[in-house]
């Protein structure tokens, strides 16, 4: 496939296309496979075209469905791919990517839960006895979310959960009017089938398994285990958050008794419709035609929304989940189908809200901006680190336990200069003597250091059109640069190389690049050159211990962050190698000053030019116009504290990234939610084999942080809203919190801080009463 034609692909599918022709050359003849699933090789896929579709069809692409003008859903037999998108029509093909997951004080910092139901309307918008469940709402001030659907689309929902339930002991009622579980078998779950298609918006053909409310109280009141589970648990925890209702069980007296209703979420009367979308593989629909990353993603936001719609219900959407790769300009297919579906022409804008978590790549220097010199020529460094314990180096996904070590990308995008040929990469892997050969564009690899792959790519990004707010649009050409670094799969557990892993960028003086790095908790990569030091050095120290990262040499410049905020600059005179991971020394320049001591980081000094910093982070999906973002901030939780009201440290920054030259295209994050340290329900299918008596009878509940928890207060909040006037519009409920967000200014940045305040906290944190009250 020529480069030109191979550019017309999303990375996802240009893997698939490879994958399926490696398949080809080692099948032929009787030696071939039996069909199989791997086998399957039509997929459905989403198209961008110009000059309409009847060429394109006649190649073999099979239209199932078309959205927004010039974008189209078809299915596909990767045997037609080349000769499709080779056709001057195509602009681009695409299957997606995988996104990454990323309370009782809580509710009542945001003013949902009042102290007394006296106080209802004054410092809450219900009241609950922690000892029955009871819950005080009066028709005049209390909200509780009843008669609005609180749609989840995550990695499941454990259905016998005792917050998401009524009734008891014996016979329960469920509050979850539907699941759908895009993945599971039929076969897996008693033959029950996918949702009807009159539930799916890019679909013609059902896939994975619908479980309706009869299902699930059956399921529930025979005790019966749910085919499908909620493995991560982080499905469980956010449904827990907007719309539990705090039951932690039965107990199992008298040795364990029944618990209060300490962690009802914000909304504990609402409906709640869910969507397993994360933690699963490729579904295969009826036909069978693989199913697509972006059908499945668009598929999860119409079930939910036609649910609601035949039951004349408004809806919220919660998504906590995103991806830290990409241009980060609001402007990708996915966002630009959030924008409208959610937007003013479409049949949904009325009484349906989304509502995304921010991210959760502060503080983990994931982002870079980098300028091109005068010379013309940079070069930026990256750590691939690998600081997992044995136990972490496997992962429960898709309810089993893998190796937890994937491939990792660092992924640049910069606005296309005049000259298609104006801007040149090479790079350099640890090990290499030199840099690889210029890439102007297309894609080189190389195996190097025992079965490892490198592979980088460039790639001419066709066009999107930016819509306008006077009307019209404008075309935005920015171009993608990749390096995809795979591990040797031939080890167990599977191994990559850690180091400096540099790429050279030949661009004309002042071209502006951005970079993210992928990272995996304890594994992926960082911009610049970093180590972290094993054992904290006081004043006047010159040897230090560091984690072993290969990559630092002697006579490098370093830059060690001290405790009182300053930064200590020095070199490296001498670099001596230990046994085991945390165990190599250090000795620089210049000792610590006086009356300082240092923090774990320890970086090399950048290049003028590059510049880490958390900026330009939020998650792509939620840079889309049309939806709520929010960021994290440190709740009372539990008690007044030191960061109390400060944005959590992790919370991802904006602003969206500008690659048209007339600003971007929206102010992100919108709001602020509580995320740190939240305990909610808990899944019963998580990586713990089983749960104790307690947790079983009583006590099933567990505690996250992450922006991830943020969003469910607020889409809790936009619930309870939603009750009081069905008709909110994401407009009018954008407008009201950026007037009437807060009672409670962040303190960390302050709102005096100005910019620097709407990029951590947006307009600010929450108030459930203020928001309510500001609705006509």
């Amino acid at each position: 496939m020529e480069n030109s034609t191979r550019e017309k692909l999303d990375h996802n599918l240009q893997n698939i296309y490879d994958n399926y022709l490696d398949r080809l050359k080692n099948k032929t003849g009787e030696n071939a496979e039996p069909e199989t699933r791997r086998d399957v090789t039509s997929y459905n896929l989403s198209l961008r075209y110009e000059n309409g579709l009847s060429e394109i069809e006649n190649l073999g692409y099979k239209t199932s469905w078309k959205e927004l003008p010039g974008m189209a859903h078809g299915y596909v037999d990767l045997k037609n791919l080349e000769a499709i998108a080779s056709h001057p029509n195509v602009i681009s093909i695409s299957a997606g990517a995988k996104r990454e997951k990323k309370l009782d004080h809580s509710v009542k910092d945001i003013k949902v839960r009042s102290d007394t139901a006296a106080n209802v309307g004054t410092n809450g918008r219900w009241f609950m006895d922690a000892m029955t469940g009871a819950i005080t709402a009066p028709a005049v001030n209390g909200l509780t979310g009843k008669g609005v659907i609180i749609g989840i689309i995550d990695s499941g929902i454990d259905i016998s959960h005792p917050c998401f339930r009524l009734g008891g002991p014996m016979t329960f009622t469920s509050r979850i009017l539907s699941y759908w579980d895009q993945d599971l078998l039929p076969v897996d779950a008693n033959n029950r089938t996918g949702p009807p298609t009159d539930l799916l918006g890019v679909s013609t053909h059902t896939y994975g398994v619908h479980f309706d409310k009869n299902a699930i109280e059956s399921l529930i009141n025979t005790r019966a285990k749910c085919p499908s589970r909620d493995c991560l648990g982080h499905g469980t925890h956010v449904t827990g958050i907007a719309a539990g209702n705090g039951n932690g069980g039965e107990g199992l007296p008298p040795a364990i008794p029944k618990p209060k209703f300490n962690f009802a979420g914000v909304a504990p009367e609402a409906d709640i419709v869910v969507v397993k979308y994360l933690d699963t593989g490729t579904p295969i629909d009826t036909v069978p035609n693989f199913v697509s990353e972006t059908q499945q993603f668009k598929d999860a936001f119409y079930y939910i929304l036609k649910i609601a719609k035949k039951a004349t219900k408004a809806a919220v959407i919660n998504c906590s989940f995103g991806r830290s790769l990409g241009p980060h300009d609001g402007l990708t297919e996915d966002e630009q189908f959030l924008d409208g579906l959610f937007g003013p022409a479409s049949e949904y804008y009325k009484g349906n809200i989304a509502v995304y978590s921010a991210g959760n790549d502060a503080g983990s220097r994931v982002h870079a901006q980098i300028t091109i010199p005068a010379s013309g020529e940079i070069t930026i460094p990256f750590t691939l680190y690998d600081t997992r314990s044995p136990k972490e180096m496997k992962e429960f996904e898709l309810c089993n336990w893998a190796d937890s070590t994937k491939p990792l990308i660092v992924d640049m995008w910069y606005k296309k200069p005049a000259s298609d040929n104006a801007v040149a990469v090479q790079v350099k892997v640890p090990g290499d003597a030199m840099f690889s050969n210029k890439l102007f564009h297309g894609n080189i690899w190389k195996i190097f250091d025992k079965n490892k792959k490198r592979t980088l790519t460039h790639t001419q990004v066709p066009p999107v059109n930016r819509p306008l707010t006077a009307g019209g649009t404008v075309a935005v050409h920015r171009n993608n640069i990749q390096l995809i670094v795979e591990p040797n799969e031939n080890t167990n557990p599977y191994q990559h190389k850690t180091g400096i892993y540099e790429l050279k960028v030949s661009a004309p003086a002042g071209t502006v690049l951005h970079a993210w790095c992928h990272q995996l908790g304890r594994l992926g990569f960082l911009a610049g050159a970093f180590t972290w030091l094993t054992q904290k050095a006081s004043a006047g120290d010159k040897k230090m211990i560091v984690r072993q990262l290969p990559g630092f040499r002697v006579n490098d410049s370093i830059e060690i962050q001290l405790d009182n905020g300053g930064i200590h600059t020095t070199t490296i005179t001498k670099y001596t190698t230990g046994a085991g991971l945390d165990n190599d020394e250090i000795e620089i320049a210049v000792g610590l000053p006086s009356d300082s001591s240092s923090k774990k980081e320890v970086t090399g000094v950048l290049t003028p030019g590059i510049i880490v910093e958390d900026k330009f982070l939020i998650s792509s999906d939620c840079g889309a116009k049309n939806v709520i973002t929010v960021a994290s901030y440190e709740d009372i939780n539990p008690g007044p504290h030191n960061d109390y009201r400060h944005i959590s440290e992790f919370s991802s920054r904006g602003p969206l990234v500008d690659y048209s030259g007339i600003g971007p295209n929206a102010d992100k994050p919108e709001v602020t939610g509580p995320g740190s340290k939240i305990t909610s329900a808990q899944s019963r299918d998580g990586d713990d084999p089983t749960l104790n008596w307690s947790e079983l009878f009583g006590n099933r509940f567990v505690e996250f942080s992450g922006t991830s928890m943020a969003a469910p207060h607020v889409a809790g909040l936009i619930a309870l809203m939603l009750q009081k006037k069905k008709t909110l519009s994401v407009d009018d409920v954008k407008k009201i919190f950026a007037n009437m967000a807060n009672d409670q200014d962040g303190i960390k940045p302050k709102p005096a801080d100005g910019v620097v305040y709407k990029e951590n906290f947006g307009a600010g944190i929450i108030d459930g009463i203020k928001s309510v009250n500001a609705i006509p």
